[in-house]
This record gives structure tokens, sequence and C-alpha cells, in this order.
């Protein structure tokens, strides 16, 4: 019987052992790699829907800190903007839409083809309409003085529609508004607002510099009422020949308009307030067809879609 010892081992055949081992092995990966695994895939499904993902940024006001703040238990909500709250004002509206949904008590103060940013960065005659931008509202609304507005529609010069919704403004009891909402569509890029300036951050002749200076003042005067921002939603500029540019991609010189989002989502983070984008979040360019009636205007879809972003910022009720 001969030992372990005695055993003689060849390399050479450890070696050739060694190299069938790693030819299998390599050669059995090959084969599983060639058929790989079975793929949801299906090159027959063509689809135009697309996700996309919504920028909000969302701040509430915690009113048990407001020394003197007294809530009356009733969800009140003031609408300031243009066309989206003033081309319907039926029960199709977005303010009845928001009031239906949130069982809130809504009120509209809209100025139909205004921007929210003045064209000028001081009031000037040349440009009245300027007293119906977001900045010379809020200033009146907090100064309680409607003198600038009121000289202006006296001149017959601007809509005499605005005068109803001035009215609103005028009556109405600030302590008790829980949520101002500002609310306009892409006129400040369809005109060519300002963005920007550099050299000064509240100039309200830029579109940042009035929201940032209307957001200022009403937070320092009725600290309790909660701000929400709609930003604009989808929209094209028309070029001479009425064909389409998109504002997603279109510089008429002073930004696209996701440029106008972005620095309003700075500015909400900045002071505060809440920002709903519906440039992303609500109407953008691939479903934009369905929920316009041209370039910029809503229909009942439309609204519809709006509102319901709205509502669910504000809160809606249980059933």
């Amino acid at each position: 019987m001969k030992n372990l010892k005695d055993i003689k081992i060849n390399p050479h055949m450890i070696i050739w052992i060694v190299i069938g081992i790693v030819l299998l092995v390599s050669v059995v990966k090959i084969i599983v790699w060639n058929i790989g695994t079975k793929s949801d895939f299906d090159p027959n499904n063509i689809t135009d829907e697309f996700d996309t993902e919504a920028l909000d940024v969302t701040y509430k006001v915690d009113t048990s800190k407001i020394e003197g703040f007294v809530d009356d238990g009733v969800t009140t909500v003031l609408m300031v903007g243009n066309n989206p709250i003033t081309d319907c004002t039926d029960e199709s509206g977005i303010p009845s839409l928001v009031a239906e949904q949130t069982n809130a008590s809504v009120y509209s103060a809209g100025f139909s083809d205004t921007c929210l940013a003045a064209k000028n960065s001081t009031f000037s005659e040349d440009c009245n309409v300027d007293a119906f931008s977001l900045y010379y509202l809020t200033k009146a609304m907090c100064d309680g003085d409607y003198s600038l507005q009121d000289s202006v529609l006296s001149t017959g010069t601007v809509n005499q529609d605005y005068a109803a919704s001035l009215d609103v403004l005028k009556n109405m009891d600030y302590s008790k508004v829980d949520v101002l909402v500002f609310m306009y569509d892409a006129r400040d890029y369809l005109q060519m607002r300002n963005l920007y300036d550099d050299s000064d951050p509240y100039n309200t002749g830029t579109y940042v510099g009035a929201l940032r200076a209307s957001a200022k003042q009403i937070k320092e005067t009725y600290p309790h009422i909660r701000m929400i921002f709609m930003s604009p939603y989808f929209a094209s500029f028309v070029n001479e020949d009425g064909s389409y540019a998109s504002g997603d991609t279109t510089n008429l010189g002073c930004g696209t308009m996701p440029d106008y989002l972005l620095f309003s989502i700075d500015v909400g983070n900045e002071l505060l307030f809440t920002v709903i984008d519906n440039y992303y979040g609500t109407i953008y360019e691939d479903i934009a067809s369905d929920y316009l009636t041209d370039n910029i205007h809503l229909n009942d879809k439309g609204r519809l879609a709006l509102a319901t972003r709205l509502s669910e910022a504000i809160g809606i009720p249980e059933k």
C-alpha cells in the first residue's frame, strides 16, 4: 500500500485541469448572457405621455405664534391675478371650483390682461395700467389707499371692469383672510416684462422684483396670511405667420418660461411662501393642447386642473 507522500502529482495535469474549469465557466456565462432575461419593453407600444415632476415649494404660517391673532374658524381665500380668474366667473371658474372643493369662502379680484410686473420701474402715466399690476395692488391693500387705482379708472383709459374687482379689495377684512393667492398666466413672458435686476432686487419693473416686493409687504403687514403663488402654466408665443413657438425654448429677450418659474421659486424660498409649479406640475407642453383654447387661454379642463392643484395646497376636507 502506497503512502500519500509516495504519490507524485503531475503539475502539467493540474494546469490543464484549471484551464479546463476556466473555459467551462466562461462558456456557461456566455451562453447565459446570450439567452438574457425577459424585458418588459414593447417596441409596438408608442406613447406621447411622459412623467414630469412638479417643483412645488410649500410653506405654512403658524398663526399660534402671532400675537393677537384670533382664528374665526372660517377659511377665507382671496385671489388676485389676471385672466385665469377673470375669463370664467361662473360655477366652472377657478374661484367657484376652489370654493366647492375646499368649503372655503373664496373672493376673487382679477384684472384681465394685466401683468404681475409693471412695465416701468416707477409709475408713469404712459402705462397707467401698471396701477393694477401686483405690486401696486398689494401696496394699496397694505396701506388701505386705493387712490392711484381710482385715479386711473377715472381716466377711462383702462378696463372699467376693474372697478368691481377693486371694490372686492377695498371691502375685504384682511384680518380674516387666511390665504392670499397670486395667480397670473404667462403674459409677463409674452409681453417681455424684465425678469430681474441684479442691482435692485426690489425693482417692481421686473418679474422677480415685483413678486419679492409684493410678498414682502404682505408678510410684514399681514403676517397671519399664508401666500400661495400659482406659477404660470405652459404657453406659446404666436409668430407673425400664426405658428406657435414654444415658451419652453423661445427666449423673447428676457428669458424662457422656465426661467420665470425658477426665479419665482427662489423668491418663495427666500420669503417663505408657497409656490405651486403649474408649468411642470399641471399643464406642461406635451399636454397643453388638451387644456388650452389657444396659445394661453384655459378651457374648462384647464381651469379644473389649476383649481384642483390650488385646492390641494389649501386643503381639501375629508368627506
